[in-house]
Parts: structure tokens; sequence; C-alpha cells
């Protein structure tokens, strides 16, 4: 269901001012079950080498017991990320109205459609599935914004 305007405005808000995210930063949102193939690993090590305040990633979902404790403790180590626990079905189409970008680039997620349904950008891994929501694309950018900036 493609959310209308005046839901994803509300929820944006809703969202923002809860977590007390600036109406010009740029939210991340990853989400799912985080195993391996997730490749949560490289999204964090990727925004800590970015040096940009006005990023923020959040992360929604759960970790394997193995890997919990280290990807906790990788998280707390940047302020810009915030790990929000499981959210049913309301909550995360709330998360996905609040994002600028769905960050899914390891395993297919059916989430994906649902970011886009929301009006997100998003960032995937190319895999043959994705093709013709990447294809014609000019990949992670909207008129007058740029990551980093």
């Amino acid at each position: 269901m493609i959310v209308d305007e005046e839901r994803k405005a509300s929820y944006r808000t809703e969202i923002r001012k809860g977590l007390e995210i600036a109406e010009n930063d740029i939210v991340l949102l990853h989400t799912g079950k985080m195993d391996r193939k997730k490749k949560t690993r490289d999204i964090l090590a990727a925004l800590a080498a970015v040096d940009a305040r006005n990023i923020r990633l959040l992360i929604a979902g759960t970790f394997p017991a193995e890997d919990r404790e280290e990807m906790l403790s990788f998280i707390g180590r940047d302020d810009r990320v915030s790990f929000l626990g499981w959210k049913d079905w309301d909550g995360l189409m709330k998360l996905l109205c609040a994002c600028d970008v769905y960050v899914q680039p390891g395993v297919q997620s059916a989430t994906m459609q649902n970011a886009l349904c929301c009006g997100a950008i998003v960032m995937l891994y190319p895999w043959k599935s994705h093709e013709v929501y990447l294809n014609g694309t000019d990949g992670c950018r909207k008129p007058g914004r740029q990551l980093g900036k």
C-alpha cells in the first residue's frame, strides 16, 4: 500500500521528534533479523568512516544471541546510531516513512517494497530481482541533497 503524503509527514514528524532528529538530518534505516548476511557490520563501518554529523542510522530488528553483545558495543561507539529493537508492523511503517534511505546491502527483504511505498530511497545489493527498482536511477541522490554534506 502506498502511504499518502499526509500520513507520511505525520509519521515522519512523530518519529523524528521522538528520537530528537533534526528535520534536515539524513536518516538511514536498516531493519530485520541481523544475521551476518544482512551486512549490518559493513553499514556501521561505512558510517564510522564518514565524518558527517547530519547522518543518522536507525536499526530496527534483532541480533542473533552470539552477535548481540558485540553489535550493541559497535553501535554504542557512534552517537549517530540508534538501535530500536524489534518493531511491530505499525512501528516499522512509521520508521519507513520517517527515513530518507532504506539501507539493505545484504540479503533481500520484503521490507524494501514497503520502503518504496513510503517514498524512501533504497540502497540495495543489485540482486537480479531488484533490477526493476535500480535500472534507470542515479543512485542515492535527491535534488538539492548530498550524503555527508
